[in-house]
């Protein structure tokens, strides 16, 4: 990213100064201090701000692109021999073999992991390599993981596809394993490493574990669907395309509210406008319609080619499903209440909303990712969220890395602390408590300036405009605009399910 102009790095050296909780403005320094620069400022230095803005976007647009067409990559490879391509979400985590031909899916909503094999159709896969599968995942003494930084890298080719997706397992060669496995030392079963052994949890000590995981394993055999319902594949990947698209906008609107945040009362400050907005929503579309057109190019290679329909064709699928011991969402969030806890404390937020906004955005899977892209624990978007986090705990004016974001502490670091931003900076001048914190719920989902649009008449994406709107409704009335006005639907539902799911973690409020 271009380095911030000189007029707005110097502000933002201001916002070192020590925060406190208990202050009732904690940016009113930092705010002052960006409005008396500003109005100081020669045209040639806002000249220069309104160029950071423009290559700001420009940087975006770029990542995007060399984003998406690493995905498009990942997924034409997959579906040429599995007819689909499976890739991880916020709930679930999908682990590809060296070869590709063994797939592990570790679902955290429904509570499961999913084991497929494509294989030639006159073979058989039985427990037996199911079980080879799992020892060898628990089995390993010691994974190191290098997690790609996904918003620096160049786009990899098929041969350098990671094995999970987004991330590349650095994984120990034969020899090392020998060494520290010899034919006298009994393999150790617990590798709080890997996240299999992450999801048994105390299952993992248990005997026979292997066996008995097996044993509940519900095992099914399918065709390639690509081969049988073309039409089918291809829509369900239309869909998620679209899906993406809708997200890149809402990306796009949430980094307008990041770049405009400067005080609404400095004069000829320039903005992100809603027609540059605009503009880069036609391009979205158009990247998207672009994206759609491959997709049914290689779509069209796989079922006519004969070659590639007949190699698809002879295959199969077989997948055993191994349902996993119930755990309410308390068990879930067990192993990262201590570290929800300190940060909530920290920026005298409420525990209990920390935790329903992880478990909404990740069901306690710490290696989620999403379509936008965003990661872990609390979804962090490393270029909005992410860098005012690093602007306001760092003082660095870059994206946070997927590494960092992988990482649950770090990540639970960041997603409170963009909480804290939004309470303190950009909806600080909603005055009721309960009130601000439905806005800070919606506004972690799709940013500040679609809570604005959501209370002005106008559109506004002015959120201190709407403040004052919101500072005339009650509580009540501010949550039902929310649910009736706000843009996407996405969020309506987001804000829904976390004031639900707030109460089943009230009980940490008391700590």
């Amino acid at each position: 990213m271009a380095r911030l102009p000189a007029l707005l790095a110097t502000s933002l050296i201001l916002s070192s100064f020590s925060l406190s909780a208990q202050e009732s403005d904690p940016f009113a320094e930092l705010d002052a201090a960006m409005e008396s620069l500003e109005k100081e400022g020669t045209a040639a230095e806002m000249s220069e701000f309104q160029q950071w803005k423009d290559e700001y976007l420009a940087e975006y647009q770029a990542f995007r692109q060399e984003h998406f067409q690493r995905v498009d990559d990942i997924r034409d490879n997959l579906m040429s021999i599995w007819g689909d391509a499976e890739v991880s979400t916020t709930s679930q985590f999908v682990e590809y073999s060296d070869d590709q031909k063994t797939k592990t899916v570790y679902d955290f909503e429904n509570d499961e992991i999913r084991i497929s094999v494509v294989h030639g159709e006159n073979e058989e896969v039985d427990a037996k390599a199911i079980s080879k599968i799992l020892t060898d995942k628990l089995t390993i003494k010691k994974q190191a993981e290098i997690v790609k930084d996904v918003t620096d890298e160049r786009v990899p080719t098929v041969k350098e596809m990671p094995k999970s997706v987004f991330e590349q397992a650095d994984k120990m060669t034969q020899s090392e394993h020998e060494q520290k496995h010899s034919a006298t030392q009994k393999p150790t079963l617990v590798n709080k490493d890997t996240m299999l052994a992450s999801m048994l949890g105390d299952q993992a000590l248990k005997d026979n574990l292997i066996k008995d995981l097996v044993t509940q394993a519900q095992k099914k055999e399918q065709e390639i669907e690509l081969t049988k319902k073309p039409s089918a594949v291809i829509e369900k990947e239309i869909k998620l395309i679209k899906k993406q698209a809708v997200a890149q906008i809402a990306q796009v609107e949430k980094m307008s509210d990041l770049v405009n945040a400067a005080p609404e009362s400095t004069p000829n400050k320039p903005v992100i406008s809603d027609a540059k907005i605009a503009k880069e929503q036609k391009q979205i579309q158009k990247e998207t319609e672009q994206r759609i057109k491959k997709l049914k190019q290689t779509a069209q290679a796989l079922t006519t080619d004969k070659n590639k329909r007949d190699a698809l064709a002879n295959k199969k699928i077989t997948t055993f499903t191994v349902p996993l011991a119930n755990k309410n969402q308390l068990t879930k969030a067990k192993p990262f209440i201590e570290p929800v806890l300190s940060e909530a404390k920290r920026w005298d937020l409420t525990p209990s909303l920390m935790l329903a906004i992880m478990h909404t955005e990740s069901h306690f899977n710490p290696k989620a990712e999403s379509h936008i892209p965003a990661y872990g624990l609390m979804q962090v978007v490393p270029r909005s969220a992410g860098v005012d986090v690093n602007r306001f705990l760092f003082k660095q004016d870059k994206p946070m890395l997927a590494a960092t974001l992988f990482e649950p502490d770090k990540n639970i670091e960041a997603g409170v602390a963009y909480m804290h931003i939004l309470n303190s900076r950009y909806l600080r001048k909603i005055e009721n408590p309960l009130s601000r914190m439905y806005c800070m719920i919606a506004a972690y989902n799709t940013g500040s300036g679609n809570v604005a649009k959501t209370f002005n008449k106008d559109g506004s994406r002015n959120i201190n405009r709407a403040a004052k709107i919101i500072n005339q409704l009650s509580p009540e009335d501010v949550y039902a605009k929310l649910l009736s006005n706000l843009p996407y639907d996405e969020t309506r539902n987001y804000v829904k399910k976390v004031t639900k799911r707030q109460n089943l973690y009230t009980s940490l409020d008391k700590i």
